[in-house]
């Protein structure tokens, strides 16, 4: 399973990425549709949303070739939407309602796993780790904020932390796995390419076995002519 993957991610990193955001969109296909229908939602708050949909899917894109920034993008835009909810819509309707921006523990814990991920999957465990941490300690800050540090919910931070921890796991395993499947891959071509020098040797030992016979025959045939 390891090497199929390893090899038809590798050679259709493009139908990968698709494949992945695809699954994001629909992900949250539900939620936007369900945000339109309720009264409590605002329009410039459903703008919102699909604008860190728009970003995130852009970020998904990039999550390969810069995994370190996709994810702390991901983590600054919160304190964007925060600002501009204070600053803009809160001044104007101070009971309004952030359901999307709240149900997904201020932003989008889906896309913050695959980001994770792939944290795991380039990067050493160390690291990983060490962007995990901080990952969490933001989740953790932010909420405290939504929730203006009074009666705060911590149950859906302790599940999305959790699920973060076995994003980067998972993503660490296949990186030691897929590394393991390289090591074996280029020992196999190491000795392909021993097996084929033998090979050339022998065939280049036989060849001067078979001169140096011939040569001793051609003599041995012209001494007993030159005795005759």
């Amino acid at each position: 399973f390891i090497n199929f993957y390893y090899s038809f991610f590798k050679n259709h990193e493009l139908l990968a990425n698709l494949l992945i955001v695809s699954i994001y969109i629909i992900f949250h296909t539900p939620q936007l549709i369900q945000a339109a229908q309720r009264p409590d939602v605002s329009t410039n708050l459903l703008h919102f949303t699909i604008i860190i949909i728009l970003c995130m899917t852009i970020l998904l894109f990039l999550r390969s070739q810069y995994p370190r920034f996709c994810l702390y993008s991901a983590l600054i835009i919160p304190f964007i939407l925060s600002a501009i909810e204070i600053l803009f819509i809160t001044k104007i309707k101070t009971n309004i309602v952030l359901p999307l921006l709240l149900s997904s523990s201020i932003l989008d814990p889906a896309a913050i796993v695959i980001f994770l991920y792939t944290i795991g999957r380039k990067l050493p465990l160390k690291s990983a780790l060490l962007h995990l941490i901080i990952t969490s300690m933001v989740i953790f800050t932010l909420e405290l904020f939504t929730n203006r540090f009074s009666n705060a919910n911590y149950s859906p931070v302790i599940i999305n932390i959790t699920i973060y921890t076995i994003a980067i796991l998972i993503g660490s395993t296949l990186q030691f796995q897929t590394s393991k499947v390289l090591q074996l891959e280029q020992l196999n071509k190491q000795l392909e390419l021993e097996r084929k020098q033998h090979e050339q040797l022998t065939i280049s030992a036989e060849r001067t076995r078979i001169a140096r016979e011939m040569h001793d025959i051609v003599a041995h045939s012209l001494a007993i002519v030159i005795t005759m």
